[in-house]
């Protein structure tokens, strides 16, 4: 089953606009596509959401190491969220 990002924002309890915030912030991997170029969500990205949402419900800083782990264009060395090591 995959939904539009309004449905997604509804099972989640965030805006629209929140939602569409998580691949740019990098907490979420962008979204997948319908056959007419509109963003599909399934059942992992409103997990995914919803732990975020969880998570900064309880104050958890985002570098904390029970976040998920980094996707998009806020995943960088000088950000320290890239989550890979340096070469030696």
């Amino acid at each position: 089953m995959a939904w539009g990002i309004g449905e997604l924002a509804r099972r989640v309890g965030v805006t629209v606009r929140t939602a569409r915030h998580y691949p740019d912030a990098g907490l979420s991997p962008e979204a997948g596509r319908g056959a007419g170029g509109h963003r599909r969500y399934g059942a992992d990205a409103v997990a995914r959401r919803h732990r975020i949402r969880d998570l900064r419900a309880v104050g958890m800083p985002p570098s904390a190491p029970a976040w998920p782990r980094p996707y998009g264009p806020a995943t960088t060395r000088a950000s320290g969220r890239g989550g890979g090591t340096s070469p030696r």
